[in-house]
């Protein structure tokens, strides 16, 4: 079992994790401390069951169901962005920025997903949606797309 650290040695995103649990009264459990670490540590979309193999490799005794109710928190808090993969599959993603606006490339060939910087996006939208007596919440924009190098083989 990993030894407890100290509020002041997380990383970012365990940090502002900590900080959302302490403010809905409760703490960052070392279970959720592991998965928080394990996300944070990501650089592509990850699902729930990938996330427990990686973080099992810490702490094997982590059930699917602590990774789903950490996911959910997190998603509902906007530390993490859900995003439909391939064939219904539910992807997720640190949050990077405020707004809530995302947009991703699903390869509809083999299932990578890409995110897109695309900071434009709201601004492009929100007249659109204004127009149609919408108050925008969330913005997300999905492209499936097939990849260049399997369909060449």
């Amino acid at each position: 079992m990993d030894s407890v650290n100290q509020p002041g040695d997380d990383d970012q995103f365990t940090r502002v994790a900590r900080e959302l649990w302490e403010s809905k009264g409760g703490r960052l459990t070392v279970v959720r401390r592991i998965l928080c670490e394990t996300i944070g540590s990501q650089s592509a979309a990850f699902d729930a069951e990938g996330l427990l193999v990686l973080a099992q490799k810490r702490d094997p005794l982590i059930s699917l169901s602590s990774v789903y109710r950490t996911i959910k928190t997190l998603e509902e808090a906007g530390l993490l962005n859900a995003i439909d993969g391939r064939d219904g599959e539910r992807l997720y993603e640190m949050s990077t920025h405020e707004g809530q606006s995302t947009s991703h490339i699903v390869c509809h060939d083999c299932g990578q997903v890409v995110s897109l910087d695309d900071p434009c996006l709201p601004f492009r939208e929100t007249p659109t949606i204004a127009a149609q007596g919408f108050n925008a919440k969330r913005i997300s924009l999905r492209i499936e797309a097939s990849c260049k190098e399997l369909s060449e083989v």
